[in-house]
């Protein structure tokens, strides 16, 4: 069950972290463009500084969830072995 839920949460985690890349960049554009000597200008460095903050903040964001995915997978190996290498039998029992 704990494993199910931390699996659900990291995807979920996953999904937000999308989203909020994109109110990220639309969301610094917006404000760019509120600028009030010229808004086409202030939009687009908006959108630049938006999307730069967006890989920053969301890239990182990302990279935790990735190796968070990694060490399931190989906790996952690890207890595959351990259960494969409990099979085999003890060589000082053997007579």
């Amino acid at each position: 069950m704990n494993q199910f839920l931390n699996q659900f949460l990291a995807n979920a985690l996953g999904r937000l972290n999308a989203l909020a890349a994109v109110v990220i960049i639309l969301g610094a554009a917006v404000a760019g463009g509120a600028m009030p000597d010229s808004p086409l200008v202030g939009a687009i460095l908006g959108l630049i500084g938006g999307f730069l903050l967006a890989i920053v903040v969301c890239g990182l964001l990302a990279l935790i969830i990735t190796i968070q995915n990694t060490l399931e997978r190989i906790d996952q190996r690890l207890m595959a072995l351990s259960e494969s290498l409990s099979q085999i039998p003890d060589p000082s029992e053997i007579d």
